[in-house]
């Protein structure tokens, strides 16, 4: 249901909201500035022959 901005209620109601946005905003904030470079993925990984052998049986 969307707070209607003319009761005081609804007025209450959208601040709880901003701050609860801005919270969740300042998690996913922090969590993206703290990525660990501990285990690279993709392109930066070396394959394992088990890796190389299935590409050559999927290749054939």
């Amino acid at each position: 249901m969307i707070p209607d901005p003319n009761t005081k209620e609804g007025r209450e109601e959208i601040v709880r909201r901003a701050k609860m946005r801005k919270k969740e905003a300042a998690k996913v904030r922090e969590r993206a500035q703290d990525i660990s470079d501990a285990e690279p993925s993709g392109k930066l990984t070396n394959p394992s022959d088990l890796d190389r052998v299935k590409d050559r049986k999927s290749d054939d």
